[in-house]
């Protein structure tokens, strides 16, 4: 349900009746994308004699049919806007928390369908309960208290419905808050549409520096090594893989999905975890599921929905226990390669290094220490 798949125009030659009304079961259809659409239909598009192309070129007039189809769509957003409080029962429990997973008492929640919404505060058990009608299977949630950052969008999908009450009914939707806690200077950097110097090679990162280590750039220790294995002759079952190795034992990722359209003023909890770094991930540019790796976490090349905490420069004493550390996160992933140009191989990330020694990863978004930051936006 996250596209409609339809870019909302009426085409020459196509039947009278819109894409929506076929084949699309109540579930899966998003009218709030339709109604955003219907300010482009009917297209009206210059006809051009193919024959004879340096003819003026003739602008074809709304016909009676297209005045029709035009009645047809805006009646359907009509009647959809005016079923949304006579759709089907939907009932959901919202339980807040904060990073600690204990409950957050008097949040302001927002439950929104089509149309349609309820508001209220949450009880001493952080427990909002939420009964209302709506004509499709999604809500959305807002979720906001002082002293926390404010979800400002998570959306829920239910799978279907029974006797006009979608299911699973009264699911327990749990939303964690983030506490404003003391943000500390970082250095965040978008590394965005720059090339990796060697394809097949592995080739060294500097977080600190914020470049490839030299000769290829100028960096100065290495962070961790990405190299691009690229086959020769792109054939089936073949895929370009970007591997990403730690120099350190004790360095890695630690992944953490969300969803990427859901807007969390804070998308990570402040503190990095201490434990559970793994030191070996691949991404595949593949077309389906990406393909198992022994020894390596595998992850499909583009998938945003995947953020990480990160460690390295790890020194540890003669016991095994950590002595220093750097500790950082990387939100929505890596991304490697172009589909337009083949031959280059730019990368995408988005990093924010805490340089202190600290677990704090909660970016003061006034101080940023990269001196070459690149588009990094106001996320903390």
């Amino acid at each position: 349900m996250r596209q409609l798949g339809w870019d909302g125009a009426v085409e020459e030659g196509s039947a009278g009746v819109p894409p929506v009304a076929v084949g699309v079961s109540p579930a899966t259809f998003d009218a709030r994308k339709l109604q955003q659409h219907l300010v482009c239909v009917p297209r009206w598009k210059p006809v051009v004699d193919d024959a004879d192309w340096q003819r003026p070129r003739q602008t074809r007039s709304p016909s009676s049919t297209d005045s029709f189809r035009l009645g047809y769509l805006l009646l359907l957003v009509a009647c959809l806007g005016a079923c949304a409080a006579c759709g089907s029962k939907v009932q959901v429990t919202v339980k807040v928390v904060d990073d600690s997973n204990q409950p957050v008492p008097n949040a302001k929640v927002v439950v929104m369908g089509l149309n349609t919404e309820k508001e209220g505060k949450t009880d001493k058990d952080g427990i909002f309960p939420a009964r209302l009608r709506n004509v499709t299977g999604q809500l959305d949630f807002v979720v906001q208290k002082e002293g926390f950052y404010t979800i400002s969008w998570f959306s829920y999908y239910f799978t279907g419905q029974t006797n006009r009450h979608w299911q699973p009914w009264n699911p327990i939707v749990q939303l964690q808050l983030r506490k404003r806690g003391k943000p500390v200077q970082m250095i965040v950097k978008q590394v965005d549409d720059r090339d990796i110097p060697a394809v097949n090679r592995a080739v060294g990162y500097d977080l600190l520096i914020g470049d490839w280590v030299e000769p290829g750039g100028k960096g100065k220790t290495e962070d961790f090594a990405i190299e691009v294995l690229k086959p020769l002759v792109v054939s089936r079952g073949e895929f370009m893989r970007l591997r990403l190795t730690f120099s350190n034992p004790g360095d890695g990722l630690v992944l953490k999905r969300l969803f990427w359209r859901d807007d969390y003023g804070l998308r990570l909890n402040a503190m990095a975890p201490d434990n559970g770094y793994s030191n070996h991930w691949e991404w595949q540019a593949c077309s389906g599921s990406p393909v198992p790796n022994l020894g390596w976490n595998v992850l499909k090349n583009g998938d945003q929905d995947v953020n990480f905490y990160f460690r390295v420069r790890t020194q540890t004493n003669q016991q095994g226990q950590i002595v220093s550390a750097m500790y950082g996160k990387i939100y929505e992933g890596f991304q490697f390669g172009s589909a337009t140009y083949p031959e280059r191989m730019p990368l995408h990330f988005l990093y924010y290094l805490n340089s202190s020694g600290t677990r704090n990863t909660e970016w003061d978004v006034r101080s940023n220490l990269c001196p070459n930051p690149g588009d990094v936006g106001g996320r903390p």
